[in-house]
């Protein structure tokens, strides 16, 4: 039988004050790994540019852990 892989999905949004969510964006890159350290400095960045006169408004990182396991034809007994 073949691993199942696992990895880490992730996006982030942000909160305003009147509890409107907005879906800022699906990471592209698993989480850990260097790419996603630098999607997730990027969202700081865009969140520090949009969210300055406002301080209620909140960037929230949300995630899940994916497990894939491969299809095989190998009977089960």
């Amino acid at each position: 039988m073949t691993a199942p892989e696992e990895w880490i999905e992730w996006a982030y949004y942000f909160e305003y004050p009147d509890g409107a969510r907005d879906l800022t964006r699906l990471a592209s890159a698993p989480w850990p790994s260097k790419r996603a350290e630098f999607e997730r400095e990027s969202a700081h960045g865009q969140f520090r540019a949009i969210a300055h006169d406002d301080p209620e408004t909140r960037l929230v990182f949300v995630s899940r852990r994916v497990t894939y396991t491969p299809w095989t034809d190998e009977e089960t007994s």
